[in-house]
């Protein structure tokens, strides 16, 4: 199946073959979703990132149990490597946001700011999270706060890689900082790190960034979900390399599900068909003995 993809999409097999033939079988017989229990979509691939590196070579392709995604923390100064680190999610801003337009008194605007700040403090500090990931930004103030808390701050993290980190975390997106209480549960994993990539040259693009900042989420559950890195030179190639990743990642799965579905089902037809046959003799053993019975002749010649 994978070299039937490969053909069809002109990618080097020697190269991409084996790569691809261990990141599929490695997904599909691990990744476990519950429509049943966990509400999971039937789309497969929605709980695999695929992450595309610009890179001088292929060393930093891997499989990884967790999330891996491109972006760094809110401050340098903020820890980069935590070990079994708690996570929360929050929606929208963190920090106070002035909703009415028009002209403000600046001192009670930054009096009524810090005392904003200092109440959410005290929220986010009753959970002891070491890493906190915003859906939007996050203003200074919360920043500063946080960062002498020894708080990691992610900001501007979208609604999807959200949804992602929660699911493979155990955890949820809290909708607003005035949900949060002790009884909030957080997200966990077993480490926390960014890793800076250096970026392969690339021609009349002197403009591109010179490392690429992956963020690294590992040991979650392996059942729920996965991340895939694809690096090498060619950038045209490793997106025609993760297309045909996805297509047999998709086709893997149908593949999986027909297989279990057979080891189920037949046996139980089998059974069907041996308990219809052993039916059918038991019926036919009453009418011979009837047949019998009605020429007591045929009985006596038997008899002599």
């Amino acid at each position: 199946m994978i070299d039937k993809v490969i053909e069809q999409h002109k990618i080097e097999p020697s190269r991409w073959r084996k790569i691809m033939a261990n990141c599929t079988k490695h997904a599909v017989m691990t990744i476990r979703p519950s429509s049943r229990l966990l509400a999971d979509s039937i789309d497969f691939n929605s709980f695999i990132k695929i992450v595309t590196i610009h890179h001088h070579n292929q060393e930093k392709c891997q499989y990884i149990n967790g999330v891996v995604f491109k972006k760094d923390v809110s401050s340098r100064r903020m820890r980069t490597q935590i070990e079994n680190p708690k996570i929360l999610l929050l929606n929208g801003s963190l920090g106070y946001v002035q909703e009415d337009d028009g002209l403000i008194d600046i001192p009670a605007e930054i009096s009524q700011q810090e005392s904003f700040i200092r109440i959410i403090r005290q929220k986010i500090k009753a959970l002891k999270p070491d890493i906190i990931f915003v859906e939007k930004d996050a203003s200074r103030l919360a920043l500063q706060v946080l960062e002498e808390d020894k708080i990691t701050v992610v900001t501007n993290t979208s609604a999807k890689m959200l949804k992602m980190i929660a699911r493979q975390t155990q955890t949820i997106v809290c909708p607003s900082t005035n949900l949060l209480d002790k009884r909030f549960v957080v997200g966990y994993c077993l480490n926390f790190r960014i890793e800076p990539i250096k970026n392969a040259p690339k021609k009349n693009h002197k403009s591109l960034a010179e490392t690429t900042s992956l963020m690294f989420l590992e040991g979650c559950q392996a059942k729920l979900g996965c991340s895939i890195v694809l690096s090498g030179p060619d950038m045209a190639e490793i997106k025609l390399v993760r297309k045909a990743l996805k297509v047999c990642l998709k086709t893997a799965r149908i593949l999986l599900i027909e297989r279990e579905l057979f080891r189920f089902f037949v046996p139980q037809i089998e059974d069907f068909r041996n308990a219809e046959s052993t039916t059918q003799q038991q019926q036919q053993e009453p009418d011979s003995q009837t047949q019998n019975d009605e020429h007591p002749d045929l009985q006596f010649r038997e008899l002599h």
